[in-house]
């Protein structure tokens, strides 16, 4: 499958089918593969997940732009144009695909942490 603007990505962690393929030169993009991501990711291109766990009810937003320069990254290089031309349900099913690595817990048998009590801030 790795032709043309498609590059491989070796053990994927996640790979996400499309509903909507998109044409990419002579390459038909089916699905995308990401890879794990590593602190040079972070680093590089920010974190994508705005992730609060400390209210009620846990919250998650992304930070779009991060995002994408995020998923470029862990597909290994596809382009960004491929991200810009895609359905916004497969887009969704990216962001969400990649979001439990950068939220604290998700698959960890820890438990999460509790907000202080207004008596531990001193």
């Amino acid at each position: 499958m790795a032709k043309g603007l498609i590059p491989e990505v070796e053990n994927p962690a996640v790979t996400v089918k499309l509903r909507e393929p998109i044409k990419l030169l002579d390459d038909l993009l089916t699905e995308v593969k990401l890879r794990e991501p590593r602190g040079i990711d972070m680093i590089q291109n920010g974190n994508p997940v705005k992730f609060n766990g400390f209210s009620e009810e846990y919250q998650v937003a992304f930070d779009e732009v991060a995002v994408v320069k995020m998923l470029c990254a862990l597909s290994n290089g596809l382009p960004r144009i491929a991200f810009e031309r895609m359905n916004t349900n497969d887009l969704s099913d990216c962001c969400w695909a990649i979001a439990p690595f950068f939220i604290p817990w998700v698959n960890r048998k820890e438990e999460s942490p509790k907000a202080p009590d207004d008596g531990d801030l001193n």
